[in-house]
């Protein structure tokens, strides 16, 4: 980690070119993820902000900027060719090293433009009075604050990750947790972007029940609630003799399945049962919308914010795993534990993570078929009937062996109209302390999207000869 922005292949004067190639590429792609969620947010701002920076990169004295910083960088490549550290690196710590040439370079960075614009102004005091005014009006903007905000924290985020070694054991992995984390909310991104390109409709469907979901005071409840449990259970007394840690992965993921499906349920009823009540949703497909394109949006838009809810809680979830290993450790007297075992138990359960998320999807879309007829307080108590005798399919399977053929024959019938949940269980492993594998994932992900896919076909069966007025 700490020879990220300085590899050793490189020669000592070529360093300094590679950290602003870095510098570069980064806040390059930083600038296209926040032209990308604002264009999905607000498409005017995003042009709005466009026109802007077009506007700064056709300004001459940009060009005089680019020169002067090409001129500095060839005049301390030479001097650092010639020995001598400009940069001071050897001074400063290794974890504060990073943030050491961000701030070296934006001081020499505003230096130079206070002198190119001291220039202008001698030599054209009207165009220097332009080049400030747009330099002003591009500070004020808001989405500068948010470029800045996440520079600030991501620069934070790698001084934590260089000095890593002098970190507690039990924090070191989390930067396998932040990448994860990170690449999950991308990954939702692209998907919804690429969504929005190929079906616009149903993309305006799916982002507006998305928003809809994330205004309401329940999800931040459901996540404020998830957050204060997951980091009381690692200190909450279990007696299990040396299985505590087994006891709060169970118990985490109960938790945060529930909290998601609660919180699919309630956006369900209030997304499509209540505006079909409110005639809302006849004034939705008075426009070029089909019927297909709103129920599939609607339900795209529900997993969006269990998507969140998830990123949001695994990640102190996992967090909350590492730090038990280290808490019970040092309560039964034992060595403290390394930072492999720690990430070795934090690795183990992100497998239940996924299985947890594919049951919130699948009760979901049962939730979104039985909204498009039922209201909210019927749709709670099915899904709830559902979820409960789901978990219990395979028991009433295996308890009717060699019985009468009519029990024998119901059993089959349940098993086979209602999800089997208990597929998405991995307590046993966790009990027996084994590894899930990813082949068993690979195959509950594919129970959840056939599961999925036909309780979709059965909400679009009962809405499409809806009387909407």
């Amino acid at each position: 980690m700490s020879d990220l922005l300085f590899p050793d292949a490189f020669a000592p004067w070529f360093k300094p070119i590679w950290v602003l190639i870095l510098g570069g590429v980064f806040l390059a792609a930083v600038f296209v993820l926040v032209q990308l969620v604002l264009y999905r947010i607000s498409p005017k701002l995003a042009d709005a902000i466009w026109g802007t920076a077009k506007k700064i990169f056709a300004q001459p004295w940009f060009a005089v900027v680019l020169a002067v910083s090409v001129a500095t960088l060839v005049v301390y490549c030479f001097c650092m060719l010639w020995g001598g550290d400009l940069l001071f690196l050897d001074l400063v710590a290794p974890w504060f090293r990073p943030l050491w040439v961000f701030i070296l370079g934006g001081t020499v960075l505003a230096v130079e433009l206070g002198l190119v614009q001291l220039v202008l102004y001698l030599m054209s005091p009207k165009l220097a009075g332009t080049s400030w005014g747009t330099a002003k009006e591009t500070m004020s903007q808001s989405w500068l604050g948010v470029v800045l905000g996440i520079l600030i924290t991501t620069l934070v985020v790698l001084c934590v990750l260089w000095g890593v070694d002098a970190l507690a054991a039990w924090l070191k992995p989390v930067w396998l947790v932040l990448d994860g984390a990170i690449a999950v909310v991308v990954g939702v991104g692209l998907l919804q972007f690429v969504l929005g390109m190929a079906f616009p409709s149903l993309s305006a469907v799916a982002w507006a029940a998305a928003k809809e979901c994330l205004s309401q005071p329940l999800f931040y409840v459901l996540m404020a609630v998830g957050a204060a449990a997951l980091l009381i259970f690692p200190i909450f007394p279990y007696f299990t003799f040396g299985d505590d840690v087994k006891v709060v992965k169970d118990t985490g993921l109960v938790l945060i399945m529930v909290l998601s499906v609660i919180l699919a349920l309630w956006t369900a009823s209030a997304s499509i049962a209540e505006e079909i009540e409110g005639r809302t949703a006849m004034t939705v497909l008075s426009k070029p919308i089909a019927r297909w394109h709103f129920i599939l949006g609607k339900f795209l838009g529900i997993i969006i914010p269990v998507v969140i809810l998830f990123v949001v809680l695994g990640t102190v979830f996992l967090f909350t795993i590492s730090y038990k290993v280290k808490y019970d450790a040092r309560e039964t007297c034992n060595p403290a534990p390394t930072a492999e075992q720690c990430q070795a138990e934090m690795v183990a359960i992100v497998p239940g993570l996924a299985l947890a998320f594919m049951e919130a999807v699948v009760l979901a879309s049962i939730s979104v078929a039985i909204s498009t007829r039922l209201p909210m307080l019927p749709n709670l108590v099915i899904c709830g009937a559902v979820y409960v005798l789901g978990n219990l399919v395979p028991t009433l399977v295996n308890s009717t062996v060699g019985q009468i053929e009519f029990v024998r024959f119901a059993a089959d019938l349940l098993s086979a109209v209602l999800p089997m949940l208990e597929n998405f269980n991995i307590y046993p492993a966790i009990a027996a302390g084994k590894a899930v594998s990813w082949s068993y994932v690979g195959l509950a992900g594919v129970y959840c999207v056939v599961y999925s896919t036909a309780a979709m076909l059965v909400a679009l069966l009962l809405f499409e000869d809806r009387d909407l007025a």
